[in-house]
Parts: C-alpha cells; structure tokens; sequence
C-alpha cells in the first residue's frame, strides 16, 4: 500500500512538473513571440530604409503612409526615429569618403533641387503642404525631426545641412 501511495505521489510530482514547465513555456512564448504591430514597423522600416521612394508610385507611398498612420503612436514615434537613424547611418556611409568640398557640393544640389521642387508647386500644393505643417500633427513631427537633427547629428553635421534646414524653412513661409 505504501508503495501504491508512492507510485501515486511520483505520478502528481511528475504531473505537477509537466504542468509548470508547460506554464512557463506559455509564459516565455508571450514574453517572447513578437508583438504583430512591431512586425508591421519592423517590415516598413526594411521596406522605407531599402526603397528609394522617388522610385515608388505614388499608391505604394500613399500604401505606406497609411499603414504607419494605422500604428499606435508610440510605435510610430519608434519607427520614425528608426528609419530617421538608419538615413543617417546610411549617408555618413555614403559620405565618409568625401571631401569636405564635395559635400558641400552635395548640399548645395539638394538645396538647388528643393528650390526646384517647391517652384513646381502650385499655390494651392504650397497652402496644404503648409497646412499639414501646421497641423498638431505636423509641429509634433517637425519637432520629433528637430529633436533629432540637434541630438543625432554631430556639430559638424549639422553646420554642413544648416543650408537645407534653412531653405526648408525658407520654402514653408514663401507664399
């Protein structure tokens, strides 16, 4: 009889250890397994940090623009300074062996092709794209890509860019 009630408090130890090692699975597979809406950000930093966007369509931006938007915003302020991150890596990759007169040549064209861009715009294109800047929404970016730009990037970076920051500026308050 001893022995039966051995054999039966071996059977429950043995059933209780299954059952915990069960539960903490469960629990490290929770804790573990990724979130679906940061797989979502996780796939569109890939796709915005691997694409050039001037070479997608205008509905695979606007595709884009719509799942980021459809993030909570927390992870859209993560995903922001992400891809904001993975840009500056990829330019001081790309610029590392240029000479300082180089990149300034450099500024100097995307300076010139702003200008180009935003002489292509209509009043009304200017109105709404100031509008959007204006918005809640907008100040809150511009001033997440501010924060950025003064925090991330090196004194020297940012002295380089004060001309684009500038005309930026400069072609959001032209009428």
């Amino acid at each position: 009889m001893s022995d039966e009630i051995a054999k039966m408090r071996l059977k429950r130890n043995v059933a209780l250890c299954f059952a915990a090692l069960f539960l903490a699975g469960l629990i490290v597979y929770g804790v573990a397994r990724p979130d679906p809406e940061e797989k979502i950000a996780n796939e569109l930093k890939e796709a915005i940090l691997t694409k050039d966007p001037r070479d997608m369509t205008r509905e695979e931006r606007e595709q884009m623009r719509e799942m980021i938007e459809n993030l909570s915003p927390e992870t859209r302020k993560k995903l922001v300074r992400e891809v904001m991150r993975g840009r500056l890596e990829q330019m001081r990759e790309e610029t590392k062996e240029l000479t300082e007169e180089q990149k300034r040549e450099r500024i100097d064209e995307a300076v010139q092709n702003m200008r180009e861009r935003f002489s292509k715009m209509t009043s009304e294109q200017r109105a709404e794209a100031r509008e959007r800047m204006n918005s809640a929404e907008g100040r809150e970016r511009m001033g997440e890509a501010l924060d950025f730009f003064y925090n991330e990037f090196t004194p020297e970076e940012r002295q380089l860019l004060d001309p684009l920051v500038e005309e930026f500026s400069m072609q959001m308050e032209r009428r």
